[in-house]
């Protein structure tokens, strides 16, 4: 009789569907996205690129579902600073006004790059050149990148050289209207925007980026913040984030990256 239940037991288990090796979270993650090159496409409502694949694989390893819908990035910035509907923020550079309401969890670091007309490419390629120069610096609103781009856009905007735009759609307009002289962007942005007579190239002077995504404290239980930190920053040490940008971006872009 022993026999026969642990046989039916064994069977039954096999009939089951596979189980992650984590306990998954406790629920649906609110992870909504704005259109951003190919790091987040949007096409017809739904999102794919480097993220949400990205997300996608963490959350079938350790067992989570992350709900990823289209919204504004403006929009976006207002719902994880002062908003109850997301839980997370990809991909994210550290703020002092972010860390009050989420945990930064690190994926990679990037330079900036210059963007500027191929006509000018190779004229200005440091910082110590560009404080030399007279060059109008376009800046796109909601990229704070880090304290020293933020340092810079100051000491420029003290000297009147900064207009400041919408979007990198609106960045590539100026520069080609000869209104700005140059942009500091990431790889992948500067990639998306390098058209029509447009060229990007490394910029040496400003430390790299610290890039990667905030997790709310405010609106995700501890078990799944804990969860999905571990889970996140693995990714990032075992290549899931090369991977990924590999399968969107040409590695000239990609290997920008660092670990």
């Amino acid at each position: 009789m022993g026999g026969a239940v642990r046989l039916a037991a064994s069977l039954l288990l096999l009939l089951l569907p596979p189980q992650s090796a984590e306990a998954g979270c406790t629920r649906a993650i609110r992870a909504p996205m704005a259109a951003s090159g190919r790091l987040v496409i949007v096409e017809n409502g739904q999102v794919d690129g480097v993220w949400p694949d990205l997300l996608r694989q963490v959350g079938e390893a350790v067992g989570c579902r992350f709900e990823m819908t289209p919204m504004p990035r403006a929009r976006l910035e207002l719902e994880f600073l002062k908003g109850q509907q997301l839980d997370l923020l990809i991909s994210a550079t550290r703020t002092e006004e972010r860390d009050l309401r989420g945990l930064f969890v690190p994926l990679l670091h990037q330079p900036m790059v210059l963007l500027t007309r191929s006509t000018d490419a190779g004229r200005v390629g440091n910082l110590a050149a560009l404080r030399k120069s007279s060059w109008r610096m376009a800046v796109p609103r909601g990229f704070p990148f880090s304290a020293e781009y933020r340092a810079l856009v100051a000491e420029l905007e003290a000297e009147r050289r900064i207009d400041t735009v919408n979007d990198i759609d609106a960045v590539g307009r100026m520069l080609r209207a000869g209104r700005v002289d140059f942009a500091l962007l990431s790889p992948p942005q500067a990639q998306a925007a390098a058209t029509d007579g447009l060229v990007f190239q490394r910029f040496d002077g400003l430390p790299l980026m610290e890039v990667g995504l905030y997790l709310s404290r405010l609106n995700l239980a501890p078990a799944d913040l804990s969860l999905l930190r571990d889970a996140l920053s693995r990714s990032a040490r075992e290549g899931q984030v090369r991977r990924a940008f590999l399968r969107y971006y040409p590695p000239e872009v990609a290997d920008l990256n660092q670990p």
